[in-house]
């Protein structure tokens, strides 16, 4: 609790806890602490972290989570304990295989596209490029189409609608609703007493009109496509599809079938699952589409720029990695998940 009296002072940002602790026992395999009324244990050895992290992951289902007043930010899968993790994982694990994501590729090429003109257009008047919001731009768009169903062209009009309130989600420098301060005095609520920040006060983290702007987003998509039949096979097909067989206990009996061996290891045992336990399926869909926009915008965006930034300093590289995307492509513009 002495590292909490750093965070608040500045000093420190609050997920360097665990760091600041293992400093203290760098030799020990295991490490437990106390944060407010919670005990954590910290893995501190490669091999037994790869064993808990994968071999042995359906095992450690439970960790820290942050519990709050939101029913939506409440049902992420990283918020979820016990068996309602455990079958969670199960159903969007189902989701995330090679062959699923295939169906997605068509829709992050269009994005890929656009961005290639944006990139044209900034190379022909010689002006310069800020990679990481470049980045930012193409990971926005290409998870509003694979995963919210919406067509956007952020790098033309990049104060839409959708950006500008993705940004708030995120409290992103400049769109933030609330101060960083002040989110992590209701997260030190909420952990320190629970009840108290998630029942009375009901306390979130999350700026609540963004959040409403895009449960509503998918919401809407969903109910368009029960009563249409369409399809566009993004996330909210995906899910829906695995929810429908979770439901009907189509999930328990479905064969599993792994493309490689990641696939294989990140498998968990459903021996123990009852299968139709998921929930309301409107809560459920807009959880993991959320999600899914938290884990995947920022991470991609700022893995996105890094690379630029190397490949621009090694040029040698640079031209390295141009041929061999030549070599593999030829002169097809047409990108293909084969390839």
């Amino acid at each position: 609790n002495k590292f909490m009296v750093n965070v608040l002072k500045g000093e420190i940002n609050i997920l360097e806890i665990s760091s600041k602790v293992q400093e203290l026992y760098p030799n020990d395999k295991v490490i437990g602490y106390f944060l407010f009324q919670t005990p954590r244990y910290m893995i501190n050895d490669q091999e037994l972290a790869k064993l808990v992290l994968i071999k042995d992951f359906e095992y450690f289902m439970d960790r820290p989570t942050a519990q709050s007043g939101s029913e939506v930010a409440n049902q992420f899968l990283t918020n979820l304990e016990g068996a309602k993790w455990k079958e969670m994982r199960v159903l969007m694990s189902g989701v995330f295989t090679s062959g699923k994501l295939k169906l997605m590729l068509p829709h992050m090429s269009n994005v890929g596209n656009n961005f290639a003109a944006y990139i044209d257009s900034l190379s022909e008047s010689g002006e310069e490029v800020d990679i990481k919001n470049a980045g930012g731009l193409l990971t926005m768009d290409s998870i509003a189409t694979a995963g919210f169903g919406i067509d956007v062209n952020s790098f033309k009009d990049p104060n839409n609608t959708f950006r500008l309130m993705a940004l708030r989600l995120v409290n992103a420098p400049g769109h933030a609703k609330s101060s960083v301060m002040a989110t992590i005095i209701k997260f030190m609520i909420c952990q320190a007493f629970p009840r108290l920040g998630k029942d009375v006060l009901k306390l979130t983290f999350i700026d609540q009109e963004a959040l409403d702007f895009f449960a509503d987003i998918v919401r809407k998509a969903y109910q368009h496509r029960l009563a249409t039949k369409q399809r566009r096979n993004d996330l909210i097909d995906l899910i829906v599809d695995e929810l429908n067989k979770a439901k009907s206990g189509a999930k328990k009996e479905e064969k599993q079938e792994f493309e490689d061996e990641f696939e294989a290891n990140s498998a968990m045992n459903t021996d123990d699952i009852g299968g139709t336990n998921v929930g309301d399926t409107e809560i459920v869909l807009i959880a993991n589409a959320i999600l899914f926009f938290f884990a995947g915008f920022e991470t991609s965006a700022t893995g996105f720029g890094a690379v630029c930034h190397k490949l621009a300093l090694y040029p040698d590289v640079q031209e390295k990695v141009y041929d061999e995307i030549t070599d593999v492509f030829g002169g097809d513009p047409k990108i293909t998940f084969e390839k």
